[in-house]
């Protein structure tokens, strides 16, 4: 197995609140609450806070298509949902999978294909200290499909934290597709408490394996081109 370096994408960025000990600013705990709604939004499949018309996956797909943010990543890629941490009951939510459907109805990429399935449960990143390695996650999936060989691929997930579940899927897609450029997409991205300026942060960035062979993100660099709203402040 190859340990290729993955690139990826991220509109939005949040502090967990475990970090936020000690912060005494009003206006910046109302910004990371605000975050912090967004990501429960995410997960939970909820709409967008403060707008009940617009669903939170729509919400992200419409401003990325209205900014024209992320084009290499998104233009006539195959969207892959990457696969939760437990395998998927038929009927339940599935996260990766709204957003991916959202990104294409409102354009952002070719097709979704669920090339991915979780054949054996891992802990999850956001609740557990001991978290799978990419390695783990490579081993408990499987490629479940197979279609004419894509142009490019593209990871969906709602939240990327140190990028195992993205190398993980990515280096077994890889093995099937050995040819084919993949590529990773989070709405939202986790971040340090001294690094967050504001909600809406479209960066883009790598993630890969340090010496530890762990998981490690680069920092995300900022896309310049976009139009800071209202929408995000609220």
């Amino acid at each position: 197995m190859e340990h290729k370096p993955v690139e990826y994408a991220a509109l939005l960025s949040y502090v967990s609140p475990k970090r936020w000990s000690g912060l005494k600013s009003p206006s910046r705990r109302r910004d990371l609450n605000t975050a912090n709604q967004y990501t429960l939004a995410l997960k939970n499949n909820h709409n967008q806070p403060g707008n009940v018309n617009i669903s939170i996956y729509d919400y992200v797909a419409r401003t990325c298509v209205e900014q024209n943010l992320f084009p290499r990543f998104f233009e006539g890629a195959t969207l892959v949902p990457v696969p939760s941490s437990c395998p998927h009951k038929p009927g339940s939510m599935w996260a990766p999978e709204l957003l991916a459907n959202a990104l294409k109805k409102h354009g952002l990429g070719r097709n979704v294909v669920t090339h991915l399935e979780r054949v054996t449960p891992v802990p999850k990143s956001s609740q557990s200290a001991d978290r799978a390695s990419p390695t783990e996650h490579h081993d408990t999936m499987v490629v479940k499909t197979t279609i004419t060989p894509p142009t490019n691929i593209l990871l969906v997930d709602d939240v990327v934290t140190r990028g195992s579940v993205f190398l993980g899927s990515a280096w077994l897609l890889s093995e099937a597709y050995p040819d084919v450029e993949i590529k990773a997409f989070a709405a939202m991205s986790t971040t340090y408490l001294n690094r967050f300026t504001t909600m809406l942060h479209p960066c883009t960035g790598t993630i890969r394996l340090n010496l530890n062979m762990d998981p490690f993100r680069t920092p995300c660099r900022k896309v310049t081109k976009f139009v800071q709203t209202s929408l995000f402040d609220e």
